[in-house]
């Protein structure tokens, strides 16, 4: 991501986080992460989840099920798999380390990776090594998978939820939702321009 891209970034995170401490509806949450895991818009879906929190052990396992499901990988086009690891790594980026470990000791965890690395299809068999190296490299430190030809493809997949990560951290969410807003809408005038 680009400085600019970044500081759209902050924008969001601080709009969206504002946003939601007005809100006072006990299913937001449960509102918010669906359509998360319908959206195809990493940064998005990574702002709204981050503002909202770990989402608990019960519903990454159910997106980890939907994952290895076998008519899942073999019924759903590949772009869209790809973007629906994205959002599963983005919602262990949310979990504790213990809650990680037992995540990678369930049985349905093992079924899901093992399910993608029968797969005949190279892709398919990377996302989920993409998912396994993530949960391991969090819980020991280091990759599982150490290909030298897959690790390149995996840094370039992993980057985006380091830089997101890196630049979210930095955000203050004292910033008014105003203030937040006319930067969005002065963002938004500097594409249009740029465009014509």
């Amino acid at each position: 991501l680009g400085e600019s891209e970044m500081d759209v970034c902050h924008t969001w995170f601080e709009l969206v986080n504002n946003l939601l401490k007005q809100v006072n509806f006990t299913d937001i949450r449960k509102i918010v992460f669906s359509h998360c895991e319908r959206n195809t818009n990493t940064v998005v879906s990574f702002i709204w989840m981050r503002c909202l929190g770990n989402p608990g052990i019960e519903w990454v396992t159910s997106l980890i099920n939907k994952f290895g499901n076998r008519d899942f990988i073999l019924n759903t086009a590949v772009k869209l798999q790809t973007e629906y690891t994205k959002f599963l790594i983005t919602t262990l980026t949310l979990l504790n380390d213990e809650q990680l470990q037992e995540i990678s000791a369930n049985i349905s965890f093992m079924n899901s990776i093992t399910s993608r690395l029968e797969s005949k299809a190279a892709t398919i068999m990377q996302l989920g090594m993409f998912v396994a190296d993530y949960i391991y490299k969090r819980i020991n430190g280091k990759f599982l998978f150490t290909v030298s030809t897959y690790a390149c493809k995996r840094e370039e997949f992993l980057k985006i939820f380091t830089q997101l990560d890196t630049q979210l951290q930095k955000v203050s969410s004292s910033r008014p939702v105003e203030a937040a807003i006319d930067e969005l809408l002065n963002y938004s005038k500097a594409i249009k321009i740029s465009d014509s």
